[in-house]
């Protein structure tokens, strides 16, 4: 599975049919997590691309944690 941008941008220039699937993500941080999550299962990204995406995927764990931590304490 992937985005499909690329393969909706030429279908809309051509005048074909591509199927769309929605999909339900409730906060933008749930979005950005399945981006990243996409991203990272190519097969195309060469070694500093996944080291970049696995970096971004790291911070948004830390800061997803840190809010934990400080609803917590409240």
């Amino acid at each position: 599975m992937d985005d499909g941008h690329n393969r909706y941008e030429i279908c809309l220039k051509h005048g074909l049919y591509l199927p769309i699937q929605f999909i339900d993500l409730e906060l933008l941080q749930m979005t950005k997590n399945y981006m990243i999550e996409q991203q990272l299962g190519r097969r195309n990204l060469n070694q500093e691309q996944m080291a970049y995406l696995r970096g971004l995927r790291y911070n948004q764990e830390k800061l997803s944690k840190g809010k934990e931590n400080m609803t917590e304490k409240r």
